[in-house]
């Protein structure tokens, strides 16, 4: 411990006189059998990994089998390390080792690299079009704000179903109760039922032997479905750039680009009606920007509020697609504070 406690203070001591600053991990110093992209910054690595199965439109079991470091039984992820160099290699060659061409300059989102133009009407009827004055993004936000309502409470019964590697689409069914920041969910697949409660910061899951409290780890992905159904889906946020005109599924969308607590985001709201059709996170990358969507579909009205009954988190990076379907919702119902009780606690 004494020598420890030396070499720390010696490194600290020696920030002060040299300007010392520890470099973080790369990939090839933090994780096992990286052969191409080892100067990559660990804190980055997934996030990488997002990028490039984003831009194949693949997921992670596309290259990787279960143990993702061995190479035996899968030559994508062998023929993968071979377009990296590549890539590397144009970069290195033409343009001083910048990351300006990638692995979606010529894949775009489809295995096979795209090598001819598609004929696209739409680019030269917006070259043809006057800029037309865009409202201001408070204004677009205040829009939205007044579709969802005021929505205390909900009922929701859910239809699941996940698109993911190459496997058939698999399906589930949930039920959930939400107030704030309190959520039951009864959650049903292949035969198989859990619970989860979630009240403020503490959380529960029954599989069947009785409550037991959730890890913070655990309870990400278990209350996902939660947070995607919650009826404001902009919350707090600070705008971070200039609202641009872009179309989601044919219709014309004004994009706010905003930052929040987790990062950054696009906000496409419809032009329309204000109702939000998509939003996109960011996440930085050794590449580029790698990204996740939720989009919000086949708007209902609950009460007073305008409410998507589809919803779809595109995933590269995780399980692909997974598509929420609302087959009923209860807005603004008596929720006893009992129902997000374990019983018996």
């Amino acid at each position: 411990m004494k020598i420890s406690a030396y070499f720390t203070a010696s490194l600290l001591f020696g920030a002060g006189l040299h300007g010392y600053v520890q470099q973080p991990k790369t990939a090839g110093e933090e994780f096992k059998n990286i052969q191409v992209l080892k100067r990559v910054p660990a804190d980055q690595w997934f996030d990488t990994m997002a990028f490039i199965a984003g831009s194949l439109g693949v997921t992670c079991d596309h290259c990787h089998s279960a143990k993702f470091e061995t190479d035996e039984g899968n030559p994508a992820k062998l023929k993968a390390r071979e377009m990296m160099r590549m890539v590397d290699s144009i970069n290195a060659g033409h343009f001083g080792g910048q990351n300006v061409v990638t692995c979606n300059s010529c894949h775009r989102g489809t295995l096979k690299p795209q090598g001819s133009p598609v004929p696209n009407a739409e680019h030269w009827m917006k070259a043809a079009q006057s800029g037309s004055a865009l409202p201001a993004a408070i204004e677009i936000l205040g829009r939205y704000k007044a579709s969802i309502g005021m929505i205390k409470t909900q009922s929701i019964s859910v239809r699941i179903e996940r698109f993911g590697g190459t496997g058939a689409a698999t399906t589930a069914s949930a039920d959930v109760l939400l107030d704030g920041d309190k959520a039951r969910i009864s959650h049903r697949e292949g035969g198989g039922e859990r619970a989860m409660l979630r009240n403020g910061e503490s959380a529960w899951i029954d599989e069947g032997k009785g409550w037991r409290a959730m890890s913070k780890g655990e309870t990400f992905d278990a209350f996902e479905i939660a947070e995607v159904l919650a009826p404001d889906q902009v919350g707090g946020v600070e705008l971070s750039g200039v609202v641009f005109e872009d179309k989601i599924n044919g219709l014309r969308s004004y994009v706010v680009p905003v930052s929040t607590k987790d990062g950054r985001k696009w906000l496409f709201f419809d032009a329309d009606s204000g109702v939000l059709l998509r939003q996109r996170s960011f996440f930085s990358s050794f590449y580029g920007d790698a990204s996740v969507d939720i989009n919000y579909g086949e708007y209902k009205v609950f009460g007073k509020a305008h409410l998507p009954t589809r919803i779809e988190v595109v995933n590269a990076g995780g399980p692909g697609l997974i598509v929420r379907q609302v087959i009923s919702r209860r807005v603004n119902i008596a929720l006893p504070s009992s129902e997000f009780q374990p019983s018996g606690n």
